[in-house]
């Protein structure tokens, strides 16, 4: 029979794996507009300061892709009982 220390790790797993996943898809929703939006802007032929801020957008985007994908990773691990 699983102590009450048991019963509360996975209740807080839980807790937490739920609140991920719903932060999670407001990212992925964020990210996607701003994609959106960096692809909109990227049709600007002469490369001025708003480029620059472009490809420096991109570049944020991708690294929070990366942090969102790692997140993702670490949620499954724990979820499995792995560190």
């Amino acid at each position: 029979m699983p102590s009450q220390c048991d019963r509360e790790v996975v209740l807080a797993f839980k807790r937490i794996h739920e609140v991920d996943i719903m932060n999670l898809g407001k990212i992925v929703g964020t990210v996607a507009v701003t994609g959106a939006m960096l692809f909109v802007l990227s049709a600007c032929e002469k490369e001025g300061p708003a480029e620059r801020a472009g490809k420096e957008a991109d570049k944020v985007v991708s690294d929070v892709g990366k942090s969102i994908e790692k997140a993702g990773e670490n949620i499954q691990d724990a979820a499995k009982g792995k560190k």
